[in-house]
């Protein structure tokens, strides 16, 4: 869905299905994308999320991550502290969220054609 939504939001967008870390870290450094947004789920996607995060920042370095807690119902500020200091803009837990935070990410507004390679992967 979310790639859908960026897709008629002016952007590239692609979806890749869960596999195995190695596998989608190949995938993404094959893709090349600006922006990577990890779709998690709970009780158990953040722990996946997390790892995927830092081996796609391990391996990449300048590649900006969004992640996607659908359906988080706790406080927010708790996922922060697990995914680092830097991560409080970089996580959301709307599809609307997660449209406007590639929007800021690349400048652009809605229905903009401004073509930014954006990757959804799913944990």
């Amino acid at each position: 869905m979310l790639a859908q939504l960026l897709e008629r939001d002016g952007k590239s967008a692609s979806c890749m299905a869960a596999r195995p870390h190695p596998e989608m870290i190949t995938q993404v450094l094959e893709a090349a994308p600006d922006i990577v947004v990890i779709s998690s789920l709970q009780p158990y996607g953040l722990i996946h999320a997390r790892k995927l995060a830092a081996e796609l920042e391990s391996r990449t370095g300048k590649l900006t991550i969004v992640v996607g807690l659908w359906n988080y119902q706790g406080p927010v500020e708790r996922v922060w502290a697990r995914f680092g200091v830097d991560s409080k803009e970089q996580i959301v837990t709307t599809l609307g969220e997660a449209v406007q935070r590639v929007r800021a990410l690349t400048g652009s507004e809605p229905l903009v054609s401004q073509q930014s390679n954006t990757l959804a992967t799913t944990t």
